[in-house]
């Protein structure tokens, strides 16, 4: 899984994005993210892929990637880690389940 280094490019941080996107998003599989955006795959994969031929992804593309997964506007530029989803599904839910979902995480944390 993918863990944010320090101080990151924003090739880098949008690589790791895309991966991110991919994964969460389309269960894994770059061509269905390419055929939401209407593009070929090989777009995608040109740059997932560990090859001296790599490319970065772009700002055209990252905004389209972003439009493609229904995310926010930017959100391919900053790196995310694996508790923004815990962080997004708590705070969606109504307080007395959020204070349940505190308290198990706690009892679960205890030593």
């Amino acid at each position: 899984m993918y863990m944010p280094a320090p101080y990151q490019t924003i090739d880098e941080i949008r690589r790791a994005n895309l991966e991110m996107v991919i994964e969460r998003e389309y269960g894994g599989v770059s061509l269905r993210l390419a055929e939401a955006m209407g593009i070929p795959q090989t777009q995608i994969t040109r740059c997932t892929s560990n090859a001296a031929s790599r490319r970065n992804v772009g700002d055209k593309l990252a905004r389209d990637i972003e439009r493609a997964a229904g995310l926010p506007v930017g959100w391919m530029d900053c790196v995310h880690d694996e508790m923004d989803d815990v962080y997004d599904i708590l705070n969606g839910l109504p307080s007395d389940r959020r204070q349940l979902a505190g308290d198990l995480i706690r009892a679960m944390v205890k030593k």
